[in-house]
């Protein structure tokens, strides 16, 4: 019983699934749909699977007002938003768990991965033609970020790879990092492997 009440059905599938694996919505009093990446927000929650394709699904079947019962205000981009939500908070994710001392540069974090492939989460400067072809070399590493946004994240200068140790001292960068790989679809793309938890949406 307990394990049920952490799940919720999504909108587009229809299936019941655990919220960890779903994006929350709610509309505020003034009918505006809004999204509520920490679940917090007050009101009735309608969710949908944390994947792009479905929240675009969710907007032009107009699930989100079937399920609330009446007419909303809805962003026209609002699954371009969400990703750049689910962005911000991967890289202030990254930021903390630096501060923390989890992340390793460089070869550091090259010869670690090579002995190490389960507790750490490598991550490679990105850009469209490395998330493109990613999914034929079979990469180790996620490519979610340019060198830019992760040296500004971190505080440092131009950064290649890094990678995140798997620590109680950074629970949330793991967690953060996978949401926005699934829903930007770079998850597929790189072939990273999930830990059990991960793969159910139980961080």
């Amino acid at each position: 019983m307990a394990r049920e009440k952490k799940k919720r059905r999504c909108l587009v599938t229809g299936d019941l699934l655990p919220f960890h694996a779903l994006l929350r919505f709610v509309a505020d009093p003034g009918a505006r749909l809004l999204p509520d990446l920490q679940n917090r927000l007050s009101g009735r929650g309608m969710w949908v699977l944390a994947r792009r394709s479905y929240v675009a699904k969710a907007l032009v079947k107009k699930l989100f007002e079937r399920a609330h019962g009446a007419p909303l205000s809805v962003a026209e981009d609002l699954p371009d938003r969400l990703e750049t939500l689910l962005r911000e908070a991967a890289l202030s994710s990254l930021g903390i768990a630096a501060r923390g001392g989890q992340i390793l540069y460089g070869e550091e974090a090259a010869l670690r991965a090579s002995s190490d492939k389960t507790s750490l989460l490598r991550l490679r400067a990105a850009s469209p033609e490395t998330r493109r072809f990613a999914r034929f070399s079979g990469s180790p590493y996620l490519y979610l970020f340019s060198d830019q946004e992760m040296a500004a994240a971190l505080g440092r200068g131009a950064l290649r790879r890094l990678a995140l140790r798997q620590s109680p001292a950074a629970p949330a960068a793991r967690p953060a990092l996978f949401a926005l790989a699934r829903y930007a679809r770079y998850l597929e793309l790189t072939g990273v492997p999930e830990t059990a938890a991960e793969k159910e949406g139980n961080f």
